[in-house]
């Protein structure tokens, strides 16, 4: 680090050039070697020798003034180069970068005021901040527009999957407009999900209201059936059968075959049906079958139709069986559903006593029936 050491006659010297210089600073000769118009006019220079004393200052009044414990000049002195924040005489908070004229053991300090320095850098913030913020606002509002148009289709489908065991999930899932390949990914999967939650869902409901055997409607179906014929006040007949002497068949043949002679007269009783018609197993070798808008005479013909073709039927192993029934009319023959049902039943059992493979539908005085031909 370089020191200002001196031997007496060059302090002599020293001192006679102090004297050269203060008369020089008074001369305003210094003055103009010091000031720079591109300075900023709160910011200043002065000049020190080694011995501490001012050999220019602004103030012209402190030249040759001796400056007490400072730590920028006592850097200085000591031949070193840097700068330091401070406070002048004026207890003004100043920025100060010094740096040594060994040749002449002096240091030159310049100063400016921080909030000066601060002022310019607000300003260039500021002139940044004019420059960047409307780009920045600009590019936020596309960012904006961007996520949603991303989030719209995704929010959509997130609705969709909230509800997907309602009826309309799939359409609604089906108008989303997936415009890019992840949206359109999750819509694939969500359209596959409802497709095989809706076959699940169909065939739990089927196997719940069929019977397994002969693939005809159960008794909860048929409830179901009724409930909606009662609701909507539909009128219909009801045709009940059982197959006469069923037990024979099982007896004889086995229950397997007896089991084929169930599907075989479920298939004919599906083929003589109305599509609009309900075929139920309610039993054993019981059935029913629902005929909603057909009287009670309509009824019977396709109850004496469905006979003869029974009979004539050939069944597997056994040959021909032959069917009993007992036809009756809701509102007409009852004015209650159950009612209705008991009655066609009763019928049914009216044909059997009768002598079986014929057709009640009718009370027992005035019976309307088709025997078998003599």
């Amino acid at each position: 680090m370089a020191q200002f050491a001196q031997t007496p006659n060059d302090r002599d010297a020293s001192e006679a050039a102090s004297r050269s210089i203060s008369e020089l600073a008074r001369s305003d000769f210094l003055t103009s070697c010091c000031t720079c118009s591109l300075r900023p006019p709160s910011s200043y220079i002065y000049v020190v020798d080694e011995n501490r004393k001012l050999l220019y200052h602004p103030d012209p009044n402190r030249i040759g003034e001796a400056v007490g414990p400072n730590t920028v000049i006592d850097a200085v002195i000591r031949g070193e180069s840097g700068k330091s924040q401070v406070i002048n005489t004026a207890d003004v908070e100043m920025l100060a970068g010094y740096a040594p004229i060994t040749s002449a053991h002096w240091g030159i300090v310049s100063q400016q005021p921080i909030e000066t320095s601060l002022l310019a850098l607000n300003t260039l913030m500021i002139n940044m901040l004019k420059g960047i913020l409307p780009v920045g606002l600009l590019g936020m509002l596309a960012i904006w527009w961007l996520a949603r148009l991303i989030s719209t289709p995704l929010g959509q489908l997130a609705d969709c999957a909230k509800n997907m065991d309602s009826p309309e999930a799939q359409g609604k899932i089906r108008a989303v407009k997936s415009w890019y390949f992840e949206s359109t990914q999750i819509k694939r999967a969500l359209l596959l999900g409802i497709s095989l939650l809706q076959s699940k869902i169909g065939k739990l409901n089927k196997d719940a209201q069929t019977d397994p055997l002969t693939g005809l409607l159960n008794r909860r179906a048929m409830a179901q059936v009724l409930e909606t014929y009662r609701s909507e006040q539909t009128a219909f007949s009801v045709v009940v059968l059982d197959i006469d002497h069923f037990k024979r068949v099982n007896d004889t043949h086995g229950h397997d075959t007896g089991d084929k002679v169930l599907v075989q007269l479920s298939k004919i009783m599906q083929k003589y049906s109305r599509e609009a018609d309900s075929v139920c197993r309610v039993g054993g070798e019981e059935f029913l079958i629902l005929l909603p808008g057909t009287s009670l005479e309509a009824a019977g013909n396709f109850a004496e139709r469905l006979r003869v073709a029974v009979e004539q039927a050939p069944m597997a192993l056994v040959g021909h069986i032959t069917i009993s029934l007992g036809v009756a009319h809701w509102p007409d023959d009852a004015k209650e559903l159950s009612e209705t049902l008991k009655l066609a039943d009763d019928r049914m059992y009216q044909a059997k006593q009768l002598g079986r493979n014929r057709v009640v539908a009718s009370a027992v005085e005035g019976t309307v029936q088709s025997c078998v031909p003599q």
